[in-house]
C-alpha cells in the first residue's frame, strides 16, 4: 500500500461566504510548501484575471476581490514553523501590479477591426 506523501493541502474559502465552513472546499495536495504557495497565489491571480475589465480602476478590482474572491489557506499535515500565507494580504500587496499587467496585455493585444459596411439607400 502506497503512503500519502502530501505534506500540505489547500482549503479554499470565499469572501462572499466569510466564515461559512459549509462553503469551503479542499483543493489539491502538495509535497512542499512552495508548491502549495504557487497554487494558492494562482487563486488570487485567476480571480483578478476573470473579473478585470479594460480601463477598470485597480481599487475597484481589489474591492471585488475583497467581497467575492477566493481565500485559499495552506494547511500543513504536520506543524510547520515560519510558513504562513494570507491570500488577502497577497492580494492587497500585489493588486496594482497584477492590474497593470492586465492593462498592458490588453494594450498589446491586436484590436479586432470591425468590417466597414456600405449602406445603400
Amino acid at each position: 500500500m502506497k503512503s500519502d506523501t502530501s505534506n500540505f493541502y489547500i482549503r479554499v474559502y470565499d469572501n462572499y461566504h466569510y466564515m461559512d465552513e459549509s462553503e469551503a472546499y479542499n483543493h489539491g495536495s502538495f509535497s512542499t510548501y512552495d508548491e502549495a504557495l504557487i497554487a494558492a497565489k494562482e487563486y488570487v491571480h485567476e480571480f483578478f484575471e476573470s473579473n478585470w475589465k479594460p480601463n477598470m480602476d485597480p481599487g475597484e478590482l481589489m474591492g471585488l476581490y475583497s467581497m467575492y474572491g477566493d481565500d485559499p489557506v495552506i494547511i500543513p499535515n504536520e506543524p510547520v514553523t515560519n510558513k504562513w500565507f494570507s491570500a488577502a494580504t497577497y492580494a492587497r500587496e500585489n493588486y496594482v501590479d497584477i492590474w497593470q499587467k492586465l492593462e498592458n496585455i490588453n494594450k498589446n493585444k491586436p484590436q479586432q477591426i470591425l468590417p466597414q459596411f456600405k449602406i445603400n439607400g
